[in-house]
C-alpha cells in the first residue's frame, strides 16, 4: 500500500487506495469500487497543496459522476444502474428521486386526487 494511502485512510473512511503515478486518476474503496477523477490531479510540491488537490479532485469526480447518474436513472434497469455508479452516488440519486415522488404524492393528496 502506498504511503499516501496510509495518510488518507484515517481522514477518509472509504478510501483504500489511489491510482498514483506522479498524478492521481481515481480513488478506490475497500470493496473494490472506484471513482475516476474528473481532472488530472498532479501530486507535486508541498504535501499540503497536493493533498488538498487530491481531496478537491475526489469531490469533483463524485460530482461529475452524480451529474451523469441522474439522467440515466430511468433509462436502464435498476440492477444495471446501481452497479454502474458508486454507492455514494446511487444512494444520493435514489433518495433524491424518492423524495421527489413523495412530494408529488403529497401534492396529489392535497389536491384530492387520492380520495
Amino acid at each position: 500500500m502506498c504511503l499516501l494511502c496510509l495518510r488518507l485512510m484515517p481522514c477518509h473512511d472509504a478510501i483504500s487506495g489511489l491510482s498514483v503515478w506522479r498524478c492521481v486518476s481515481l480513488s478506490l474503496a475497500g470493496e473494490g469500487e472506484y471513482v475516476e477523477f474528473a481532472n488530472e490531479c498532479i501530486c507535486d510540491g508541498p504535501v499540503e497543496n497536493w493533498l488538498q488537490n487530491v481531496v478537491d479532485s475526489m469531490k469533483a469526480g463524485l460530482s461529475s459522476e452524480f451529474r451523469k447518474a441522474i439522467p440515466t436513472y430511468d433509462d436502464m434497469p435498476r440492477t444495471q444502474w446501481i452497479y454502474k455508479y458508486s454507492a455514494q452516488n446511487t444512494i444520493v440519486v435514489t433518495r433524491t428521486f424518492f423524495t421527489q415522488e413523495v412530494n408529488e404524492a403529497f401534492e396529489e393528496l392535497e389536491e384530492g386526487e387520492w380520495l
